[in-house]
């Protein structure tokens, strides 16, 4: 070793801005996109989803759920077929298409798993515990490619040579802008900034949360925005059991050791075979690795203690001592159960019930309401505002208080019409001089989170 070597810092850099967190050295338009920066120029639709890059250099086209389904570079263009009902909670590219034929494919689970170009062999994606992807392997499980990143996911080392756009916290990066696709915004890495402004108020509890540009609340080393619209905290704090991952076999033990104890646990409150559970569990957090059983788990990490509690269980089932791994997996579970309960209030509490209307020709939401009977509330709103509604999937049997918190963040988050929203609603739920605004806001992304709201 050379100790007389030395590393060259990162060159200062400086930047101004206006009231309105814009880069002054950018052009924006009046919707809050970035028209024109670093010599580059960029267009947008009325939904303010980038349509161009440079004129027609590079072209793209969206759903209408604003999914990206089509890109054009250089008179090419590959259509993307995207499921938006999958494991992960997001909408996610399948198959990539060029002139009919299927050029890339790719499979998930809580996450992707693999990816195989032009129907050769197939890539193994393998993640660090914050959802980047590290390394690739092949079938035999010899690392073909690897990675590294900064901060925000910016690329400082790559080896191999494997086709591969899913980097950073597992998302798409797209090459011809330097930006991730994180579906609703693209983040540009090199400035740790969304193209486009927020379309969500913040919090006034949270002040990084009113900025209108920041990625991660500036926190990317504990949070991670897959929507483009607000950070989720990773409970990686709770991941207590080891050293940084380093190679594919500690990864794959993670896995293995998440996977035995949510296995047994949800066999046993299944009234299925504990022993079997455990040990489908292992085999399945092994091959997902841990971010997939984390972001399953979530809720389960709330202290070291339980971290602990998980690594009896894959202690037991490394050990083959698969009646220890049962009884322990049982406890662990119940354990975590009863942190969620005396920790959580339940969702469950009360006769109201949130619902919304879609309009029919542009997919948009255009109201939301809560009710305690959404037959009567459905039937009145078909004869006075001639919309349909339907009830939001596990945001029933909520007390008042917290519908109208959920409510709340909902108009925030689509926007009233008065205030070039998509909403036909005249008012708020809470209106933003109650005391309580802020908590009940909270209280609301709390209750959406643990629903699994599709914010797409």
């Amino acid at each position: 070793m050379n100790l007389s070597s030395s590393i060259a810092l990162v060159p200062s850099q400086s930047s101004t801005y206006d009231p309105n967190d814009r880069l002054a050295s950018d052009t924006y338009d009046n919707n809050g996109n970035t028209t024109a920066a670093n010599g580059n120029s960029y267009a947008y639709d009325f939904e303010n989803r980038l349509t161009s890059l440079n004129g027609s250099s590079v072209r793209y086209v969206y759903d209408g759920d604003g999914n990206r389904v089509a890109k054009t570079v250089g008179g090419v263009t590959t259509n993307y077929l995207v499921d938006t009902n999958n494991p992960t909670g997001y909408a996610q590219v399948v198959d990539e298409l060029q002139t009919g034929t299927v050029v890339r494919s790719f499979t998930y689970g809580h996450d992707l798993i693999s990816q195989r170009v032009n129907g050769g062999s197939l890539s193994f994606y393998q993640y660090d515990g914050h959802g980047s992807v590290r390394l690739l392997t092949n079938a035999s499980g010899a690392i073909t490619d690897a990675y590294d990143y900064d901060a925000f996911g910016n690329l400082i080392y790559r080896s191999g040579t494997t086709p591969n756009d899913y980097l950073y916290c597992g998302e798409q990066f797209d090459a011809n802008l330097g930006f991730y696709y994180l579906r609703a915004r693209y983040m540009n890495p090199s400035s740790g900034r969304f193209w486009t402004m927020d379309s969500f108020g913040g919090e006034s509890t949270d002040p990084t949360s009113l900025h209108k540009y920041l990625y991660a609340s500036g926190d990317p080393l504990n949070r991670f925005d897959p929507s483009g619209r607000f950070s989720i905290a990773e409970e990686v704090a709770a991941l207590d059991i080891g050293s940084i991952v380093s190679n594919l076999a500690t990864l794959m033990i993670k896995g293995a050791l998440w996977g035995a104890a949510y296995g047994a646990g949800e066999a046993y409150f299944k009234g299925e075979d504990v022993v079997e559970g455990t040990i489908k569990g292992a085999k399945w957090g092994a091959l997902l690795g841990p971010l997939g059983a984390i972001r399953i788990l979530q809720p389960f990490l709330v202290s070291a203690g339980l971290a602990l509690g998980a690594k009896s269980v894959y202690d037991a089932y490394r050990d083959e001592e698969y009646g220890l791994a049962l009884f322990r997996g049982i406890f662990f579970v119940a354990a975590a159960r009863e942190v969620i309960t005396s920790g959580t209030p339940s969702l469950n509490t009360g006769e109201v019930g949130v619902y919304r209307s879609i309009n029919p020709e542009t997919g948009e939401v255009q109201y939301v309401g809560i009710t305690k009977s959404f037959e009567a509330r459905a039937a009145a709103h078909l004869r006075e505002k001639g919309i349909e509604i339907e009830e939001i999937e596990h945001l029933q049997n909520l007390s008042r208080d917290d519908a109208r918190s959920v409510e709340q963040v909902l108009i925030e988050y689509y926007g009233l019409g008065k205030n070039q929203g998509t909403l036909l609603n005249k008012i708020n739920s809470i209106a933003p001089s109650n005391p309580k605004y802020a908590d009940m806001l909270r209280r609301g992304n709390e209750i959406l989170q643990q629903a699994g709201f599709p914010w797409e």
